[in-house]
């Protein structure tokens, strides 16, 4: 029993810190610059929005918007909601 412990300990604590070390991109958007040059400035007017009270059977959407004021083309790769 003892052998086939540690091994899977190792293993465990090998992946959880590969795990932490992942440089997963943080929740947001993402902007990203061409390679022609220009670089892309995300602009957000409001970031945030107050749904109040909702029933559990009620459907809700809210637009964000968002405005490019750099001279490079925005690339929006990811937006998870928070």
């Amino acid at each position: 029993m003892k052998r086939i412990a540690l091994p899977i300990l190792l293993l465990g604590a090998v992946l959880m810190l590969a795990q932490c070390a992942s440089t997963d991109e943080k929740p947001g958007a993402v902007a990203k610059a061409e390679l022609s040059g220009g670089i892309p400035v995300a602009e957000f007017p409001s970031t945030e929005h107050n749904l109040g009270k909702i029933a559990n059977d009620q459907e809700y959407s809210h637009v964000f918007v968002v405005r490019n004021t750099g001279s490079g083309v925005l690339q929006i790769k990811k937006v998870l909601p928070g």
